[in-house]
């Protein structure tokens, strides 16, 4: 009643979890949802549990916000695990939803009612799902396409910037002498995409007009590298 047409491939799965000829020991039994594992978010919407459906969003998130460097399989190793737990997890939710309308003092048939429409599935939802999962494609596409370099003056620059002199000067015996960047402007854009600036580079009691060369490193990720030279024709010259 609860599940509707495909009641078959999760009654086993219910037996082994719950019946009491198991003798209260509950066993495995190893199914794999390509649905779940492909379309995570389509698939639990479409069974109507929207809270997993919006982990199967947020759990991505969280993880590449905290570890941006994680490599692509983990994707592959993400879908592997819902395609493996999909259908346990919804033979749980379908049993703790059911207990929780047989609990209510309320007719029978009125119970059977909404048990119909607790459980089974919902086209809309899955729909919904589908569109959803084209909106974030599409918004994270975009997002990648217009992504912009920081500006000459931004922290994340002139901090960095700071950082390679610095290093520099510590390496060419140097490291002892104080050292200041200051007047960050930008030059010019070339062709490849690389922002030139230049800005004043007090070492000690010298100052000496420095140039640097913004360039992505990883665009998707919002991760850019620096190139310092001297002369600006250095930077505008390199073609990457």
């Amino acid at each position: 009643m609860f599940v509707g047409d495909n009641a078959d491939k999760f009654l086993p799965l219910y037996h082994e979890r719950y019946s009491s000829a198991s003798g209260g020991k509950r066993k495995s039994s190893f199914q794999f949802n390509f649905m779940a594992a492909f379309l995570p978010l389509v698939w639990f919407f479409y069974r109507k549990m929207y809270l997993h459906g919006a982990i199967t969003i947020l759990v991505p998130v969280v993880i590449y916000t905290l570890f941006p460097g994680l490599p692509a399989v983990s994707t592959g190793l993400y879908a592997v695990l819902f395609g493996v737990v999909s259908n346990h997890l919804y033979v749980i939710h379908a049993v703790r939803a059911i207990r929780k309308i047989e609990k209510l003092d309320i007719p029978a048939d009125e119970k059977d009612l909404r048990i119909m429409e607790a459980g089974d599935t919902s086209l809309l939802a899955a729909g919904l799902g589908g569109l959803i999962i084209v909106v974030l494609t599409a918004s994270a596409i975009i997002a990648v396409k217009t992504a912009k370099l920081p500006a000459c003056d931004d922290a994340s620059v002139t901090s960095l910037t700071y950082d390679l002199l610095a290093e520099g000067a510590k390496k060419s015996g140097n490291g002892d002498m104080s050292i200041r960047l200051m007047n960050f402007s930008e030059e010019e854009e070339t062709k490849e995409g690389r922002r030139i600036c230049s800005f004043d580079f007090h070492i000690g009691p010298e100052k000496n007009r420095t140039y640097l060369a913004l360039s992505w490193q990883n665009k998707r990720e919002g991760m850019f590298q620096i190139d310092v030279k001297m002369d600006k024709k250095d930077l505008v010259n390199v073609r990457k």
